[in-house]
């Protein structure tokens, strides 16, 4: 699917699996979803995105795949309300089982790659703190799921109690099933990501950060080289994140950086399970940002365009630095000014 545009108006109260391009994916093994554009305001139930409601992955028949269902180059630029599973672009991230007929732990089973949402996303209908969320950009993944080189502008509303709400991406990762104590693959991927967008709720109980709202486990579920300037409004039960709300067990986070505003939390990272294990380091955050956080770096204002106070940014291959701070190479769609009007 490609070269698609809607610009109109979808409004489906009560309806589940509703996109601006198209409702519902489901590919067995592969596929892509290219340079795709909505427009529209976009309003249904369940798994509701401003390009695409829900994609979902089935195991192939014949033969193991190492290639990702992709969603490249897709942006969203109207507003999108939904109740559970909400995002600009892409509501939900679904498998039909852990390994999705991969071959290898370290594939990814659905990626998006390069899209952008300037819209503004709410929820509105999680009852309790189960596994729902809303994000800029995905709202919810249960899947072996990556998102790269994305930017989301637009603001980020829940008035339910969702497990994660974030400015990128709400929740990503499959908990453990079975025995399993851990996810040995990979499980997320976020990746050279960036958030303008303000971020609230109307209910304390969700996970919110800044990029990221809620972190699933694994030694493979890596967030790196994310940054957001958005405000984090909410105060909830836990604290809020510039980057990651609530990090699980044995994740990773690192090279990252938070100039946005959080005024009920932590700069770089919110709160964790108890008893968890995780990684982390080279975090930087501007000075009055947000609280501390162990590992993480406070950089004034006046050094904040001083390339050698972000010791462990890549500022060659990946991050470059401008007139008001760091930002990442490879992100198309990061200039708020030229996209946002």
């Amino acid at each position: 699917m490609e070269d698609c545009l809607f610009n109109g108006l979808i409004e489906l109260p009560g309806v589940d699996y509703v996109g601006g391009i198209a409702g519902c994916i489901y590919s067995k093994g592969e596929g892509v979803m290219r340079d795709c554009v909505n427009y529209a305001s976009v309003t249904g139930e369940n798994h509701v995105g401003g390009v695409f409601g829900i994609v979902q992955r089935a195991v192939p028949e014949v033969r193991p795949s190492s290639t990702p269902v992709e969603i490249r180059w897709c942006v969203n630029k109207g507003e999108v309300t939904g109740s559970t599973y909400v995002g600009g672009v892409m509501g939900r991230a679904l498998c039909d089982d852990a390994n999705a007929g991969l071959h290898d732990d370290s594939t990814l089973a659905i990626k998006l790659n390069t899209c952008m949402n300037t819209g503004k996303v709410t929820g509105t209908g999680a009852s309790s703190n189960s596994a729902t969320g809303v994000g800029g950009v995905l709202g919810f993944s249960s899947c072996r799921t990556g998102v790269v080189s994305c930017a989301n502008h637009g603001d980020v509303y829940a008035n339910g109690a969702f497990r994660g709400v974030g400015g990128v991406a709400g929740s990503m990762g499959s908990d453990p099933t079975g025995a399993g104590l851990f996810n040995t693959f990979r499980n997320v991927m976020l990746a050279e990501c960036c958030n303008t967008g303000t971020v609230d709720t109307g209910n304390a109980s969700s996970q919110v950060g800044g990029v990221l709202g809620y972190q699933e486990e694994g030694n493979k579920s890596d967030v790196q080289d994310c940054y957001n300037t958005g405000n984090v409004k909410p105060k909830q039960n836990q604290d809020t994140g510039g980057i990651v709300g609530c990090v699980d067990h044995l994740t990773n986070i690192y090279r990252c950086v938070n100039s946005g505003k959080v005024e009920h939390g932590n700069a770089t990272i919110g709160t964790h399970k108890n008893g968890s294990l995780f990684d982390h380091g080279s975090l930087y955050f501007l000075e009055d940002s947000g609280k501390d956080w162990p590992k993480a770096t406070k950089i004034s204002k006046t050094d904040f365009t001083d390339k050698s106070k972000f010791k462990g940014l890549d500022f060659e291959k990946v991050w470059t630095m401008t007139a008001s701070g760091p930002e990442l190479r490879s992100c198309q769609w990061q200039d708020r000014s030229r996209f946002v009007k």
